[in-house]
């Protein structure tokens, strides 16, 4: 019902990757910054590889600025936002647009070259930002950002660990369920559903809370409730049963499973 004009190139990313280009490239190396503009992303590179133990893995958490003056005279100017933090914002701001997050590839030890792209990946993505209000935006750190972007964007994203939801729970953003993580308004993150690893006690307990509500249920309704494989599934079951904690009723396909009476 609500649109939402989001320009393809953002003005403060732009700068701020200019910026970081001017203030960070190695000027013992001949040569100049480079912007390729293109129709869907814009491409800078600057001479010289990332500054002395920075790494694409550690750029939003470590500093080493190569060229410490040049970066005081623009901090001085105002041209920059947030000191020391540039790359943080531009990270921030393309997941708030619901755009894909800065890509380093290509760069090696004698260029850095930083694609911006300019196409949104997922519009409902960009409504949930827009849910989610300025307020609570301000006070998300930029791993959540990363975070929520993986979520949306990255369809085979696993391994995620649920306290790293922590200070989005915290914040009402998202809210933890057997399931998985939904956002907290009740629109569900299927992504997150299947990316979390939930621990073998609380995918046990989940199956008791399940059964408490429902008395019995047969293995293809579990496997939505621990949001593992149906092989998975067949062998927690089976584990439950010989702790006593469930009983098997009937065999086969049309087996179904009910809670022991010391648990009802």
């Amino acid at each position: 019902m609500f649109v939402f004009p989001i320009d393809t190139f953002n003005e403060r990313i732009v700068r701020e990757a200019l910026l970081n280009a001017i203030s960070h490239r190695d000027y013992q190396i001949a040569g100049s910054v480079f912007v390729r503009q293109f129709r869907d992303k814009l491409v800078v590179e600057s001479p010289g590889g990332f500054p002395y133990g920075i790494t694409v893995d550690n750029i939003l958490n470590r500093q080493s600025p190569r060229n410490l003056l040049i970066a005081k005279i623009f901090q001085l100017c105002g041209l920059v936002e947030r000191s020391g933090q540039g790359m943080n914002l531009i990270y921030e701001l393309a997941v708030r647009e619901a755009k894909p997050l800065p890509d380093f590839r290509g760069t090696d030890a004698y260029f850095v070259r930083l694609t911006l792209s300019g196409q949104v990946i997922d519009k409902s993505m960009l409504a949930t930002f827009k849910k989610i209000g300025d307020e609570r935006l301000e006070k998300m750190t930029t791993d959540d950002y990363i975070l929520l972007s993986k979520l949306f964007s990255d369809k085979r994203h696993e391994g995620i660990q649920p306290e790293r939801f922590a200070h989005l729970a915290e914040l009402g953003i998202v809210e933890q369920t057997a399931n998985g993580i939904k956002i907290a308004n009740g629109e569900s993150l299927s992504v997150a559903n299947r990316s979390l690893s939930v621990a073998a006690t609380d995918r046990k307990q989940a199956v008791i809370d399940f059964l408490k509500t429902n008395e019995q249920a047969k293995t293809r309704d579990l496997i939505e409730v621990v949001g593992l494989s149906d092989g998975r599934v067949r062998a927690l079951l089976r584990t439950m049963v010989e702790d006593g904690t469930i009983e098997k009723v009937g065999n086969n396909r049309f087996a179904s499973y009910r809670l022991t009476e010391n648990l009802l």
